[in-house]
């Protein structure tokens, strides 16, 4: 009872600052050029009183073909067939994330390889972070 769930523009939302504990975001950050990203971040960072959480895909080449041959072997439909390769091959890299963390000024961003192909970006607040 005490998490509320709310939606909208990732980029335009019109809440004061610090007005969430934790923000989130999973699987969304590829689908936004490299400004966006950034004004992402940003607002995440704004919005939340402890920090926040994103996990999204690495781009790599076994990704990109695992993922379509799992398509093909499982006889998924189209949908997935076409938008899970270009999802992969719109991730990111390290160099890519390490590029963000620049970008956002947030030098505190933590960047973690999970497997299988998948980043765990996590930051908290300076106020809230353990020495």
């Amino acid at each position: 009872p005490e998490i509320t769930v709310l939606q909208g523009d990732a980029l335009k939302l019109a809440y004061p600052d610090s007005a969430f504990d934790i923000v989130t975001s999973s699987m969304f950050l590829h689908h936004l050029d490299k400004s966006q990203d950034a004004l992402l971040l940003a607002e995440m960072a704004r919005l939340s009183q402890i920090g926040f959480v994103i996990n999204d895909l690495e781009r790599h080449p076994l990704a990109y073909y695992g993922i379509k041959l799992l398509g093909f072997l499982t006889n998924k439909g189209n949908v997935f067939r076409n938008d899970a390769p270009i999802s992969v091959q719109r991730g990111f890299t390290r160099s890519d994330l390490e590029d963000l963390k620049t970008m956002t000024g947030l030098p505190t961003l933590k960047i973690i390889h999970k497997w299988p192909y998948r980043w765990l970006l996590l930051w908290q607040h300076p106020v809230n972070a353990e020495d």
